[in-house]
């Protein structure tokens, strides 16, 4: 009878154990950032370090001016995407940040809607 505890314990913690890995690993898979202003959140920053105002309306895009004074200027946009198949910092359209870049919904390679995949 002992016995069988012992090995109901050992399965029961097992059984614990791989619930517990399931759950971390889920939490690493699906916390990642999903939108830029997550990332921006983490590095301490709020909404109004971008949008200049504590409350903004909903859809508000960022000045580009406001992106390249902290990622900028562009040409060090280009040497960090260097390694894409297509660069967008290098394009001779040189976009506004918010054509690919949503501070609250995905990011979209806009490249692609004129120049195919």
């Amino acid at each position: 009878m002992v016995r069988k505890r012992r090995m109901s314990a050992k399965i029961f913690g097992y059984l614990l154990s791989l619930l517990l890995l399931s759950v971390f690993t889920a939490q690493l898979l699906f916390a990642a950032d999903v939108f830029n202003s997550d990332k921006h959140i983490k590095t301490g920053l709020n909404c109004e370090s971008c949008h200049g105002a504590a409350k903004v309306a909903a859809g508000a895009e960022v000045g580009m001016a406001k992106c390249l004074s902290c990622h900028g200027p562009y040409e060090k946009l280009a040497k960090r995407t260097e390694t894409m198949t297509r660069n967008p910092h290098t394009s001779p359209h040189y976009l506004d940040c918010n054509v690919c870049h949503h501070g609250h919904s995905a990011d979209k390679n806009d490249c692609d809607r004129c120049h195919g995949k």
